[in-house]
């Protein structure tokens, strides 16, 4: 698997917040993978991004200005602490 192929690095998987009746599926499959193995990390955008519908455009799925800067930091500050937290164990 991809998964495999990777097991020496640290693999940021983002869950999704879509409209669509695959969204908890999907979600489900990253949080378990996350829990699988231990180089994986689930970024929660899912409830980072509940309740802020300024953050999608029209159709629920795509992102509008404040959402992509959103979404950017949230990745970028979870990776950061991640980072710092792995860093300061070794």
């Amino acid at each position: 698997t991809l998964l495999a192929r990777f097991k020496k690095a640290n693999v940021y998987l983002v869950n999704v917040r879509v409209p669509r009746e695959y969204e908890s599926h999907v979600n489900a499959l990253m949080a378990e993978a996350a829990k699988k193995h231990k180089n994986v990390h689930l970024i929660d955008w899912y409830s980072a991004s509940e309740g802020h519908t300024n953050y999608f455009a029209y159709d629920g799925i795509h992102l509008e200005y404040e959402g992509s800067k959103a979404l950017s930091d949230l990745i970028q500050s979870r990776i950061k602490k991640h980072h710092e937290t792995a860093t300061s164990s070794s």
